[in-house]
């Protein structure tokens, strides 16, 4: 028996890291610093490209974990939800 597989919206991720990012006052650089990536990380993930500019980027689950902690919701709220501020 096979595990099933879990359907992650990349653009959602990239759109709530964006989002989340902005309604926290934080810029890039300063999100990076907070979950401990780079700067140019955090871009590629907000706009779901990898190194070499392909789409559809995911992050790993650890670093998804990090950029949900740093802005206060959960996993699942971060990659399934659409996020809503003020």
């Amino acid at each position: 028996m096979t595990a099933p597989k879990l359907a992650i919206n990349v653009r959602q991720i990239a759109k709530n890291t964006r989002i989340t990012r902005i309604e926290n006052g934080l810029t890039v650089k300063h999100m990076a610093a907070r979950v401990g990536l780079t700067p140019a990380t955090i871009k590629r993930i907000e706009k779901a490209t990898t190194l070499d500019g392909a789409r559809n980027y995911v992050p790993s689950y650890g670093t998804l974990f990090k950029l949900a902690n740093a802005v206060r919701v959960t996993v699942y709220e971060f990659t399934t939800m659409q996020l809503n501020f003020k």
